[in-house]
């Protein structure tokens, strides 16, 4: 989709990047290694690849305290080497991609080194489509620096490794980067005319306008595109960059610049309705907390539809701030993943109130099999938790006061001691008369009934009995998706 640079840069926001450092010298770097490996002695003497792997973590996490380069540099070096002397691929990607962060080196060129040996290594289909998946973020690093050749060959080396991992939803986002990749080609040819004549006349109102609309709606540049768009031929796309520009304060005047971009989707061409709805929903987003009535309605309404278009679900590990939304122990959110603070009834609540039926879903890895993770969900007026898999079954509160078992199949992979297990895909189908829930492809729960009959516990109560919210019961997690796929009915953010 065209959409995917926009949607990291203008709806999520890009992050601020610290100055990288120049490579040490070798001399700096040969002491460094001399240093690192005198600390790690012990660690170096031991040769299984479990050793290794081991080691390559523990280097990994000692370069970001590094204030000495050449330490730092080494420490990443080190980590990258054995990791993929491990196959640990996953720590060695990482010290790859920090290795990139923090020096300056050439970033995609050193990840396409590192993919290309992974590719080699690859056995099994998850390994296939974790592959394939970095591809494709490199790809979108290319895109990014306007690197079409480095794009196209990201793309190229992604597709055996999506037929090897025999899934068709990894097969079918490779298929649509490299369309993504042909229609910003072929963009920036028809934009080579409008770019010619600019450089020639910067008044060019018909130029600006064809630049504007290729840099705004294929490239998701807004922050180059508007400014051409403002100076383009008299009309909608001119007065809404216009307004845009003027980056207004009140809620209200917010989300008119939010109308004005949305009235603009409904006209524009399949493939630049995207774009444009995506511009109305990062000011929907600016307005959404000083709205009220049906204006707040509205913009809730279309912020939804906006981001199940974007990504065919609603992000709301996207809405959580655990310094607000923390109930019992404190939750953090670091780098995209959402961990609990260990506590027997530990809860953070989501500010999100779901619609009548909906799909929501939980990606996570966790450790240990005795103690459960609560589910905190809503069905209609009624408010009720799921204690999955703890104590050797499933269990929801009847509003009796009473437990309730359903039948118990157990799913989860689960890691041991302090290890993560493998990635859990947990699904949470909620309908009218009744809900069921599917762990990495087998259903685990199924309950059906008038939901009156089950309730929250006091001892699981959150501020809000119209949110959804996650619990643990002194167990380890790491939560790196929750996303909500509305069937019917309207959800509303709760802040």
């Amino acid at each position: 989709m065209k959409l995917a640079i926009f949607a990291l840069a203008v709806v999520l926001g890009a992050a601020p990047q610290e100055k990288r450092l120049p490579v040490p010298e070798a001399a700096q770097i040969k002491e460094a290694e001399r240093t690192v490996k005198e600390l790690f002695k012990a660690e170096y003497g031991k040769k299984t690849a479990a050793d290794r792997a081991a080691l390559a973590k523990v280097l990994l996490q000692a370069a970001s305290s590094q204030s000495n380069p050449a330490e730092r540099w080494v420490c990443l070096a080190q980590a990258q080497e054995l990791a993929a002397q491990a196959i640990d691929w996953d720590v060695a990607y990482e010290a790859v991609h920090q290795t990139t962060l923090a020096f300056e080196v050439d970033g995609p060129a050193l990840k396409s080194a590192h993919l290309a040996l992974a590719a080699k290594a690859v056995r099994l289909p998850e390994e296939a489509a974790k592959a394939v998946d970095r591809y494709l973020k490199l790809a979108d690093e290319h895109l990014r620096a306007d690197a079409l050749d480095g794009a196209e060959k990201a793309v190229a080396a992604a597709q055996p490794l999506a037929k090897k991992s025999a899934n068709a939803t990894v097969a079918s986002q490779v298929a649509a980067k490299a369309k993504e990749i042909a229609d910003v080609k072929s963009g920036l040819e028809k934009s080579k005319k409008a770019r010619e004549a600019l450089a020639k006349n910067p008044d060019d109102a018909a130029a600006n306008l064809e630049y504007g609309l290729f840099l705004c709606m294929v490239r998701g540049q807004w922050d180059k595109g508007l400014p051409h768009l403002a100076r383009g031929t008299e009309g909608p796309l001119r007065t809404a960059a216009t307004r845009d520009l003027g980056a207004p304060d009140a809620a209200a005047e917010q989300a008119g610049v939010g109308d004005l971009w949305w009235d603009l989707a409904e006209k524009e061409t399949p493939a630049n309705k995207p774009a444009a709805r995506g511009r109305a929903m990062h000011w929907y987003d600016k307005a959404l907390a000083g709205l009220d009535g049906l204006a707040k309605v509205r913009a809730e309404k279309r912020l939804s539809e906006a981001e199940v278009a974007l990504r065919g679900f609603i992000d709301l590990l996207r809405l959580i701030d655990p310094s607000k939304d923390s109930v019992a122990t404190t939750w953090k959110l670091e780098n995209g993943v959402l961990t609990p603070g260990m506590n027997f009834r530990s809860r953070l609540q989501i500010p999100y109130q779901p619609p009548e039926e909906y799909d929501l879903t939980y990606v996570l890895t966790t450790t240990g099999d005795g103690n459960p993770m609560i589910f905190g969900l809503v069905a209609g007026p009624v408010q009720f938790n799921v204690a999955l898999e703890g104590w050797g079954r499933n269990i929801l509160s009847g509003a009796d006061k009473k437990e309730i078992n359903p039948p118990f199949t157990k799913a989860l992979n689960y890691g041991s001691g302090d290890t993560f297990g493998k990635e859990n895909t947990i699904v949470i189908s909620v309908r009218k008369a009744g809900f069921y829930i599917t762990v990495n492809g087998t259903k685990s729960l199924s309950w059906n009934g008038p939901y009156a009959k089950l309730t929250n516990p006091d001892d699981w109560k959150v501020p809000s009995p119209q949110a959804l919210y996650i619990g643990t019961w002194d167990r380890p997690l790491e939560i790196k998706k929750i996303a909500l796929t509305p069937i019917s009915g309207q959800g509303r953010r709760l802040r």
